[in-house]
């Protein structure tokens, strides 16, 4: 392969750091001469928002769109791209208010369940709580397990009794803001709409999207993307401490119409499976409730702004709400990967500058990049996946250094993503600008184009996450232990490969039934080919995609069950023949080991500090590219080799180095460097 020195040395703006500005100052002017000596290559940009807590400017003051008008006709001439960040503040939906102004019935709703428990004929009579809308529906359940009917209203609920001891669920719709993300981000409390609803999202299209299309002119010549941020469903209570009356699920009025057209059957007589339960009806219906709403979740706010972006001859990016739990991905949008799907350029966010605490917090940052990196490249989307870095410094801790911030921008670049979206301000990078936007504008050049090519997959188990997933009156974060025991196994299978320099993509449902079946014993689709797929803790698994890991096995591909087998299909009707095929499965004593056995790279690399050497292969014009950091605080004396041609680019510099076979180096801490081998 021939490189470019020039390109390396300085690459094209595309490539650069994009800077989220969204108070241009009184002199907007010289912030764009700073962005531009700084090297950066872009700007997120908005409309100005005025005072947090000011409404009615938003959107609705001309002399706004003049001004940035004037702003994004100023970046241009000086050679920034452009991007729209599509709300004031966060999280994206509302439009400040506008978006439910006339339309209150938009509002995120939820369904909660009332229970009350007796015994015999003594009538029962629930009023509807002042903090409820309506009842939905209700039943009772007798001793033996039977359904009776119950009489409610919208405002009551009534029961007779029956001999012997039962059960009362009453079901009832609330507008959910106290305790979620609408009430608790951070930014400002506003209500929120129902992103599940397409009337709701188009209205938020139509006050933002529509609008900036109507003021600026040529906007899809001249915009290449526009950012969301964190939209989610608010059905998760969220920075709290305290619990609330009730846990509540998403709703919409149109979910159960859309459940029985997905799944064949009538969820209203089911809904307590949704709060409580074991077994293997109650977490099966808890499947397909999950897979509704995040069916319905694409529907309404991704997949219909994205259809509106490209017909406007822009892309959809921005990120998701807390993508660093599969808890997480249940309780905000249902499916992740679903969500991200639906995105031009799939994109994260992280909120550290500390390389060991992206690897190592409870928090897991590093799972966050990983999940988004996955699911780009899953979907066949890797050519731009996006980071909005966001260091927050800590407990009056001092800030960040520039090792520890390329340190940790080189984990979530090793994760997949190859742009930057950045609130670290060129004031806070201060003379290291220029350093750290060059440094990721090579990486970006070079990996961009490149096919990752590590060889080892990953399942993504939502369906397991969603069968364990119940309602919480606290912080949602407190998951039921079996979704730990998943989040914490696909944690340190993935640490574990990086520490023995191999690397892995998580892959979905969708990936699996799209995936080809090699007679060389591997699994491909959309760029993406493994020989070694890791099945994390995955207990529930649908019928059609056990048979083809099954199949993929006996064509010669190593497959791994890590801690759990297979305990349940997707359905009922798959139930049984799932836990028969699962019966010859074995669970690896060391799923990790078993893998790194089964994977080796062409080059071969040997350093001091062996388990911070991190590396992952990619495939270029039919050569190999190798990613390699020093993930430590400390130098690392690297060795390389492999037969033919090695040339070593340095990021720091864009310096290349030719050797042939073999190569000594040091590597200084928190430092990357990319070897092509020819």
């Amino acid at each position: 392969m021939k490189l470019d020195q020039t390109k390396l040395k300085n690459p094209d703006a595309e490539y650069r750091l994009h800077m989220l500005t969204h108070d241009w100052g009184t002199n907007h002017p010289q912030r764009i001469k700073m962005y531009c000596d700084g090297g950066v290559g872009g700007v997120v940009t908005n409309v100005p928002w005025h005072a947090v807590d000011s409404h009615g400017d938003y959107l609705c003051n001309q002399d706004d769109f003049d001004f940035i008008n004037k702003v994004l006709d100023d970046c241009e001439q000086a050679g920034l791209k452009l991007w729209l960040y599509d709300e004031k503040g966060y999280p994206s939906g509302s439009a400040d208010g506008l978006t439910l102004k006339d339309h209150p019935e938009y509002e995120a709703r939820g369904i909660v369940c009332i229970k009350q428990q007796g015994e015999g004929t003594i009538p029962v009579s629930l009023p509807l709580d002042e903090k409820l809308e309506k009842f939905l529906y209700a039943y009772a359940i007798d001793q033996n397990g039977t359904q009776l009917q119950a009489d409610w209203s919208e405002q009551t609920v009534k029961f007779a009794g029956v001999s012997g001891s039962w059960t009362l669920y009453a079901f009832a719709q609330r507008v959910v803001f106290e305790g979620s993300h609408a009430e608790k981000c951070g930014w400002y409390p506003r209500h929120y709409p129902n992103i599940m609803d397409k009337a709701a999202i188009g209205e938020f299209i139509h006050n933002t999207y529509e609008k900036y299309a109507q003021e600026i002119p040529n906007i899809g010549e001249r915009i290449d993307a526009v950012f969301t941020d964190e939209p989610s469903l608010m059905s998760g209570y969220i920075n709290v401490s305290e619990d609330y009356p009730y846990a509540n699920h998403p709703w919409q009025t149109e979910l159960p119409q859309v459940f029985e057209q997905m799944h064949g059957y009538d969820l209203m007589p089911h809904l307590h499976r949704l709060f409580e339960g074991e077994e293997v009806l109650d977490k099966t219906v808890r499947v397909h409730f999950e897979q509704t709403v995040a069916k319905m979740v694409v529907d309404g706010f991704f997949k219909q702004i994205n259809e509106w972006c490209a017909a406007h001859n822009m892309k959809f990016s921005g990120h998701n709400l807390l993508e660093e739990s599969i808890g997480f991905h249940v309780v905000m949008n249902g499916d992740l990967f679903a969500c991200l799907r639906n995105m031009s350029w799939p994109g994260v966010d992280i909120l550290t500058g500390d390389p060991e605490e992206f690897k190592n917090a409870a928090f897991h940052y590093m799972m966050a990049a990983k999940f988004v990196g996955s699911a780009a490249r899953a979907a066949g989307r890797p050519q731009r996946v996006m980071v909005e870095i966001c260091p927050v410094q800590r407990d009056g801790k001092p800030d960040f250094t520039i090792e520890q911030e390329i340190g940790t921008m080189d984990l979530i670049f090793f994760s997949g993503i190859n742009h930057i979206n950045s609130y670290l301000s060129a004031e806070r990078l201060g003379e290291n600008l220029r350093l750290y936007t060059d440094y990721f504008a090579r990486i970006a050049y070079m990996l961009r184009n490149a096919s990752w090519d590590g060889r080892i997959g990953m399942y993504y188990p939502i369906e397991s996450a969603q069968a364990l997933h119940t309602p919480i009156h606290g912080n949602c974060g407190d998951f039921a232990p079996a979704i730990h025991e998943i989040q914490n196994c696909m944690k340190n299978l993935t640490l574990g490969l990086y520490q023995h320099q191999l690397d892995n993509t998580l892959v979905d449902h969708q990936w699996m039934r799209e995936a080809v079946i090699g007679k060389d014993g591997t699994l491909s689709c959309n760029g993406v080919t493994i020989s070694v797929m890791l099945m994390p803790c995955v207990s529930v698994l649908p019928l059609d995609i056990l048979e083809k890991l099954l199949a993929f096995e006996q064509a010669g591909g190593k497959l791994i069950w890590a801690q759990q087998k297979p305990q349940m299909g997707e359905t009922m009707q798959e139930h049984d023949r799932v836990q028969a095929l699962a019966e010859a499965i074995s669970i690896s004593q060391d799923a990790l080991a078993e893998t790194i056995a089964a994977v080796s790279y062409e080059l071969k690399s040997a350093s001091t500090q062996q388990d911070t050497l991190f590396v992952s292969r990619y495939t270029k014009d039919g050569e190999e590219i190798y990613y390699i950091l020093n993930s430590s605080p400390q130098a690392n004396q690297v060795t390389l080799s492999g037969e033919g041609t090695l040339q070593i680019i340095d990021n720091r510099t864009g310096d290349i180095v030719e050797a042939k076979d073999v190569y000594h180096l040091e590597m200084p801490p928190y430092s990357s460097i990319i070897v092509v081998r020819s």
